[in-house]
């Protein structure tokens, strides 16, 4: 497969806009799917374990499907659901990503000032897919700022997961050291059941917890620039969704820019044996190539 990110017409909306389809892939045959229509995930084919390719996320078929619900938009909250279905401007392409521009009004955007967004959204050597997100309000304005990654389809109850964050919060809001919760040591637990919000304060990019199907060799880990990561189910598909967000809202000022970057790598690893000395793990080489 040749490393150049190729466009097709992905249909024509009910309003007569045309959407358009990228394909983006790397130098290992695997390949992202992504649609102006909402900034939208369609797609991560990478190959499993028996050499076949496989979509780890909660895609649809047409385009007529997402105009319906879009499980697979980029921007979360409020601000997410008034983008997720507007056709986005395509600013710029390059070998490795493409760049989409948006904007909603005061009212779309729910937070009481009309907003511009950008994202630029790019598949990387091992697998990683990389969200650089751009926010700028017309007026000063505070707002809760995030990503999501629907993943697992009908394999979502059997996903695990577990946290780096040093931090959890619990569903009535305090915070507990990671050590102190059932995620101590970095175990697995159900992902399913997940109803704690895993919190990491530093505005660094860091890892904040991986999603696992151990029977099938998917690991799944994600970092971010952002505080907390939080997961939901995903509707019908039996998926889980992977938020990740400010856990404060940030305010900003007129024309001020907030920018937030993440990361979500891809692996599929052999079953583990009694004669491994290590657990599997891709957090090590998650960086390289980027």
């Amino acid at each position: 497969m040749s490393q150049t990110v190729k466009k097709e017409v992905f249909g024509a909306t009910r309003r007569g806009e045309q959407a358009l389809l990228f394909r983006i892939p790397n130098n290992t045959n695997d390949y992202i799917e992504v649609t102006n229509y909402g900034c939208t995930i369609r797609g991560i084919y990478v190959h499993n374990t028996k050499g076949a390719l496989e979509n780890v996320v909660c895609g649809l078929e047409g385009l007529a499907d997402y105009e319906a619900s879009n499980p697979g938009a980029i921007f979360g909250g409020t601000l997410g659901a008034a983008l997720a279905h507007k056709v986005w401007d395509v600013a710029d392409t390059g070998d490795n990503y493409v760049f989409f521009v948006s904007q909603c009004s005061a009212e779309e955007s729910g937070c009481g000032s009309a907003v511009k967004v950008g994202a630029r959204i790019m598949w990387v050597n091992l697998n990683r897919l990389v969200l650089d997100l751009f926010v700028t309000p017309q007026n000063e304005t505070a707002m809760t700022l995030g990503t999501q990654l629907a993943v697992g389809g009908r394999n979502g109850a059997a996903l695990q997961v577990r946290s780096f964050c040093p931090q959890t919060a619990r569903p009535d809001g305090t915070l507990c050291p990671v050590e102190e919760s059932r995620y101590a040591g970095m175990v697995f637990t159900d992902a399913a059941s997940m109803t704690d919000v895993f919190v990491s304060p530093s505005e660094e990019i860091k890892p904040m917890a991986e999603l696992a199907d151990p029977g099938a060799g998917l690991y799944l880990s994600a970092y971010t620039t952002l505080s907390s990561l939080r997961l939901e189910p995903c509707g019908a598909s039996g998926g889980i969704r992977l938020i990740q967000e400010t856990r404060e809202p940030v305010v900003l000022r007129s024309g001020e820019s907030f920018t937030g970057r993440a990361i979500y790598g891809v692996d599929y690893l052999r079953p583990q044996s009694p004669e491994d000395d290590e657990e599997p793990n891709p957090m090590g080489a998650f960086l390289t190539g980027l």
